[in-house]
Formats: structure tokens, C-alpha cells, sequence
């Protein structure tokens, strides 16, 4: 279909749009009032790998030659820009970027876009907003929400308590998402859209913690150790992106920070790797040397990336190393005259442990049935009547789940599936199980009612 056909098709359709001149929270209520399961779907033309700008265009804000750290690699609808032709209601689902990158967009003709985003720092929210309305997509996909289906309205958002912003967006004007950031939206009537998505240093973090859908084979990964080496192997990524003098700290502890940091903290000693030129804890990846003192560590140390590439360690002119007590500088040999220096703060706090992620075991299968103990605890080793009292008490609000290493009570129920509350724990960290998964079966212990009221409490009237 062409965009001249497609245009045609939205000016033939029975919705009529909203006229230029109406209120955008007007608007905004006439979308959210005219959702309904019956209606007819509009048509988005959405991800037409293409571009309207051409070579002369805005040089700096072409969107089809983003100057950026991104550009190390290809990846198709990632790196290369897209167009979007929407009509009125066409709509686009909450959902973060691939592996959580920036994205710019500029609608080039036609309608106003409407958005809505929430912060980073409310993703976990908005996470489990979702999790409590989708249950069984959740159940099917943890990361459901990059399938781009769910559209929550933004009364749901006020009453799960997420934060969240408006935007209008019209003909000329840029969209930048940050990382990390859910967005959502819909379309005033035919315009014509383009996006693509970007990086910089400060979303590095991000992109080490990204996670992706395993269930959509097309899913775009980008191999973050890959991606940290590429980073220094060209310098013709440029001072005006990273720096005069660019250097990252990346190591197999998931500690990051760069030279675009304000403030640069990095506890326990740390090396520049001889090849790649990217830091990292001694400890880390050399642990046999951890208690060298600086002056005493070889000259020429390699990462964790370039000791799996099987790569051999040159020799630098001058030790590029981070002592730990007290604060202390770090000079690195950044060109191969050895003449250009670097100064870093090291913090002397040491490294807080990291919590192991607890991994629960199925139980060990007894002989005979083995019911509970005088809490009326019933545990799944016990008969087939047991099987299904245990089961029976899942499906109890206020029944308490125990699991070998966690405790957890029934928080809410909702036909085959409970919200369980873990104890000790935020309840942003609440989960939607379905009980009848047996990797749960396995998971669980012992179950225990809801402590029965005492018989000699009394209402008064």
C-alpha cells in the first residue's frame, strides 16, 4: 500500500478525526471512551525500514545519520531509521526500547502524536501494574510488555499509583525517550512518523541490565562485551561523543561507570586492560593477584574479554593501576607514546556483597504420607488428599506458601493464578503464580492455612 492509498484509507474511514482546533485532553477522553473489544481496528503502518531525510538535511538531527556510539554495530530497525504511518486511534502499546536505548522520533507530516511515558525509576511500578492486569501474559512471558500488546489507560496508571507524563507531539517537533523509559501513544489521524534508536556512555548501565523476550525468536540482543571492546578499537568515535579523553570501567561484578561520570567511584583496586584499554577490578579477574600491592602488579594486564578471546598481553610503559587505601589517582597510558594521562577518584569503600540468588530445590520424596505439624502445616511429600488440600490452601487468601530458603503468604487470587507476598520483601517484588505450574509443585515446602480468629474475641455493636 502506498502512503497516497493509505492516506485515502483513513480519509474514507467512518471515525472521523478530531479537528485541529479540539482541546488535547478532549481528545484524549474521546480515545480512551471509544475503546472498545468490537470496534474495528485502524491500521498502523509501523517499522518500514526507510528514511525521509536526505543527505543535506539538518545535518545534526538527521535521524538517518545519528552520530553516535551505536553505530559500532548493524542491526536492522535498531541502527537504520523506520517510518510510521498512523490514522486516528492507530496506537502503539507500552513498551521500553530494544535493550532499553534512547529513542529519537520526528513526525515529518499530518496529525499530532499523543504520549504518555513513565520514568525509570517507576518502571518496577508500572512492571507490576501490568503484571496484576495481565496475569496470563505474564505467566506465558516475564518480559510480555516488549510484545507491545498491552495499552493501560492512564485512570489504570492513577489507580496502581504510577507515575506518569503527557506529551502532544506535532508536525516538526522531536520525541526523545530516555532509557529505560515506558511509553505508549496514539495517533490524532494520518501522519507520517520516523524513528531510531541511539546510545550514549550514559546508557551503557542500562544495557548491561537489559533484559529481553525469550519467546520471540526476532528479539534484538546486543552482546554488551562485544560492544564495550568496539568502543575503544575505532577512535574515530570521536572526543565530541565521549570525551577528550574517553575510558570506561566495565567489569564481571556488573560495576560500571565512565569518563562522562560527574563523579567516578570504583571500589577495590582496579588495571586498564593492555588490550582493549577498558578497567576492571584486580580481584575480579585476577584474584591471585588481589592482594599485590599497585606497585608490584605486572605491567601488562588483560580484561575478562580479552583472556576468553585468548588474546596475549602487550607491555605498557607505565603501570595502569588503582590502589585501594585512601583516595588515590590512577594514571593510564591512552596512545602508544604513553604521553597522555588520565585522573580518576577511587573511593576506599569496600564493595557491598552481592546477595546469591536463591535457587529452590524440590523436596526430597518420603515414604508415606507426612502431614504437617501442629500449625497445620501440610506439606506436597504427603497422600493424594493431601496433594489436593495443599492445593486447596494455595488458592487461600492469607495462607502462608513455604519454600526451602522464603516464606510467602497468598496476597490475591484470581481464578488458576495467586499473587504471593514474599516476606522481608517490597511488595513491588509480589509475583502472579499459576498453581497449577509444577515447577511451583516442586518449589514448595509446606502450606499453611490462614490462622483461624480466636474464639474468644467479640464484636461490639
Amino acid at each position: 500500500m502506498s502512503p497516497v492509498e493509505f492516506q485515502a484509507m483513513t480519509d474514507a474511514a467512518t471515525d472521523k478525526e478530531p479537528e485541529d482546533t479540539e482541546d488535547p485532553l478532549e481528545v484524549e477522553r474521546r480515545f480512551w471512551k471509544g475503546l472498545r473489544g468490537t470496534m474495528d481496528p485502524p491500521t498502523y503502518g509501523a517499522d518500514i525500514v526507510s528514511t525521509l531525510f536526505s543527505d543535506a538535511d539538518a545535518l545534526s538531527w538527521n535521524l538517518n545519520d545519528l552520530n553516535t556510539i551505536l553505530r559500532k554495530i548493524d542491526l536492522p530497525g535498531v541502527t537504520q531509521s523506520m517510518l510510521y504511518f498512523g490514522m486516528w486511534r492507530a496506537m502503539f502499546a507500552f513498551h521500553t526500547e530494544d535493550m532499553d536505548l534512547y529513542s529519537i522520533n520526528y513526525v515529518h507530516t499530518g496529525k499530532p502524536k499523543f504520549w504518555y511515558g513513565v520514568p525509570p525509576d517507576a518502571a518496577p511500578q508500572l512492571e507490576r501494574a501490568a503484571q496484576s492486569m495481565f496475569p496470563e501474559k505474564h505467566h506465558e512471558c516475564h518480559q510480555f510488555l516488549r510484545h507491545k500488546t498491552s495499552l493501560i489507560s492512564p485512570a489504570r496508571l492513577k489507580e496502581f499509583g504510577v507515575p506518569f507524563y503527557r506529551a502532544f507531539q506535532k508536525p516538526g517537533e522531536f520525541i526523545i525517550t530516555f532509557p529505560a523509559t515506558y511509553h505508549q501513544g496514539f495517533n490524532l489521524g494520518f501522519n507520517i512518523a520516523e524513528a531510531v534508536n541511539f546510545a550514549t556512555l550514559h546508557w551503557i548501565p542500562y544495557g548491561l541490565k537489559a533484559k529481553v523476550c525469550k519467546c520471540l525468536p526476532d528479539s534484538v540482543r546486543i552482546d554488551m562485551d562485544s560492544f564495550l571492546t568496539k568502543i575503544f578499537e575505532e577512535p574515530q568515535c570521536g572526543p565530541e561523543l565521549m570525551g577528550d579523553d574517553p575510558w570506561i570501567f566495565s567489569c564481571t561484578c556488573g560495576k560500571y561507570c565512565s569518563s562522562n561520570n560527574h563523579h567516578t567511584e570504583v571500589e577495590e583496586q582496579w588495571f586498564e586492560c593492555s588490550r582493549c584499554k577498558i578497567w576492571a577490578h584486580v580481584r575480579c579477574v585476577h584474584s591471585d593477584l588481589a592482594d599485590t600491592v599497585a606497585e608490584d602488579l605486572p605491567q601488562s594486564l588483560l580484561c575478562h574479554r580479552c583472556l576468553a578471546a585468548g588474546d596475549r598481553p602487550c607491555s605498557l610503559s607505565s603501570g595502569g593501576v588503582g590502589r585501594r587505601s585512601g583516595t588515590a589517582s590512577k594514571s593510564a597510558v591512552r596512545s602508544s607514546g604513553g604521553k597522555r594521562k588520565k585522573e580518576a577518584v577511587v573511593s576506599s569503600k569496600k564493595k557491598a556483597a552481592k546477595e546469591p540468588a536463591i535457587v529452590m530445590s524440590p523436596p526430597k520424596k518420603a515414604k508415606g504420607a507426612s502431614k504437617s505439624n501442629e500449625v497445620g502445616a501440610i506439606t506436597p511429600k504427603s497422600a493424594t488428599k493431601d496433594k489436593a488440600a495443599v492445593r486447596k490452601y494455595l488458592t487461600v487468601k492469607g495462607s502462608t506458601i513455604r519454600f526451602e530458603n522464603m516464606e510467602a503468604k497468598v496476597a490475591a487470587v484470581e481464578g488458576k493464578y495467586i499473587r504471593v507476598h514474599y516476606k522481608g520483601e517490597s511488595a513491588d517484588n509480589d509475583e502472579w503464580l499459576s498453581i497449577t505450574s509444577k515447577e511451583l509443585r516442586q518449589r514448595i515446602v509446606a502450606v499453611e492455612p490462614p490462622a483461624p480468629k480466636s474464639k474468644d474475641s467479640t464484636t461490639t455493636i
